[in-house]
């Protein structure tokens, strides 16, 4: 499983929950204690607020229900996509002379496609995705 797939994964897993002991998140993942250390931070990094509770009856859990988080949050895990669109006809013809037949056009998609994401929570997509 790539580094995306499991930080995806792992955000499903917090969201079922109230609290997720570190052992249990790694062996699911199957993943060691170490690597489950890092990807909680590596998700509060990207502004998720994961919670610790040391101790015996410790564990994970997220600090904001899913219901909370948008699709656009999860997107941010991987990619910045307010970066500017890639051109389609390369990388050398927006940017340099005039703009492309569909520069506008796809700008156009790509602001649609941010409010879809924004709108939709991480709990609704996990429910129509069954």
């Amino acid at each position: 499983m790539t580094t995306s797939g499991r930080l995806l994964k792992l955000l499903s897993l917090l969201q079922t929950r109230r609290d997720w002991p570190g052992e249990e998140l790694a062996q699911r993942l199957e993943v060691s204690g170490r690597t489950i250390r890092r990807d909680i931070e590596r998700l509060r990094e990207l502004g998720y607020p994961v919670q610790a509770h040391p101790g015996a009856a410790g564990g994970y859990q997220l600090a904001r229900p899913a219901a909370e988080i948008t699709l656009l949050d999860v997107v941010r895990i991987f990619e910045d996509p307010e970066e500017r669109v890639m051109c389609p006809f390369g990388p050398h013809w927006c940017g340099v002379g005039p703009k492309c037949p569909l520069h506008e056009t796809f700008s156009e998609m790509q602001q649609q496609a941010l409010q879809r994401l924004a709108l939709e929570s991480f709990a609704q997509f996990e429910k129509s995705a069954g």
